[in-house]
């Protein structure tokens, strides 16, 4: 790992989850961001052995490459990991209370599921969630025409902008 300052996203919830997903396109553009304005940040993906073909769409689009630790991590190596982060930015999972519990800074993005009901209050954590007609679903896949449009709701812009907060302290 390089000595850069760190960043960590997580690009998917799990297999059996696609609805709690980001857009590809919403974390491509939100990792362009941190790069263009965030010369000594290196992201750094996360997620488990599903989640690689979506890591390898984001890691080939962009430069530098995020360095893409889908699938090739144990629990074990998580929580050092993380403690080197920055700021981590997660759909609802388990990752998401691992960082917690790990002080790091994290950004949670919520879309079927209601983050009142996964989290509890914490000066480390900064929930997304834009409510539409059918929120909180707890649908693993999203039946609306336009995929996971809680989510995609979600601007890359607005989690600039905190994660520009959270490095500004």
């Amino acid at each position: 790992m390089p000595k850069n300052d760190l960043i960590g996203i997580n690009v998917s919830a799990s297999k059996q989850w696609e609805s709690k997903n980001w857009p590809v396109e919403n974390t491509i553009s939100l990792i362009e961001s941190i790069y263009k304005n965030f010369s000594s940040v290196r992201v750094v993906l996360f997620g488990d052995e599903s989640s690689r073909v979506r890591a390898e769409k984001i890691e080939n689009i962009l430069w530098p490459r995020p360095i893409n630790l889908c699938g090739k991590t144990s629990l074990r190596d998580l929580t050092p990991l993380m403690k080197r982060l920055k700021v981590f930015i997660t759909p609802d999972t388990a990752l998401l209370h691992l960082a917690l519990a790990a002080g790091v800074p994290t950004i949670a993005l919520f879309g079927p599921t209601d983050p009142h009901r996964h989290t509890v209050k914490d000066n480390n954590l900064s929930v997304f969630v834009k409510k539409i007609g059918c929120s909180f679903c707890y649908k693993p896949k999203c039946k609306l025409p336009e995929k996971n449009i809680c989510l995609a709701k979600i601007s890359p812009q607005e989690v600039f902008l905190k994660i520009k907060g959270i490095l500004g302290r």
